[in-house]
C-alpha cells in the first residue's frame, strides 16, 4: 500500500509539472497574440481618429460604425496567421 501511495504521489507530481509547462507555453503564446493585437488596435484607432478603445465585453450598446472588432481581427490574422506553442522539456535531474 505504501509503495502504491508513493507511486501515485510521484505521478501527481509529474502531471503537475507537465501541466505547469503547458500553462507557461500557453501564456507565452497568448503574450505574443496580445502584443500584436495591441499594436493592430492602436493602428486602427489612429487611422479612424478614435480617442478610446473599450473591449466589447465592457460595452452594453454600441453603434456599428464605432465597432472595430472585425477590422482588428482581420488585421491580426493577417499579421499573425499562426502562433507556435512551444512546451519546454522538463529539466533533467542530475
Amino acid at each position: 500500500r505504501k509503495a502504491f501511495e508513493q507511486k501515485a504521489k510521484n505521478i501527481r507530481r509529474i502531471v503537475a509539472g507537465k501541466k505547469r509547462k503547458i500553462e507557461q507555453a500557453l501564456a507565452r503564446a497568448m503574450g505574443e497574440v496580445h502584443k500584436v493585437l495591441r499594436k493592430v488596435t492602436i493602428k486602427i484607432a489612429k487611422e479612424r481618429s478614435l480617442g478610446m478603445i473599450i473591449p466589447r465585453s465592457g460595452v452594453f450598446m454600441v453603434q456599428n460604425k464605432h465597432d472595430i472588432t472585425n477590422e482588428v481581427l482581420k488585421e491580426l490574422n493577417s499579421q499573425l496567421p499562426t502562433v507556435t506553442v512551444t512546451i519546454t522539456a522538463p529539466k533533467k535531474k542530475k
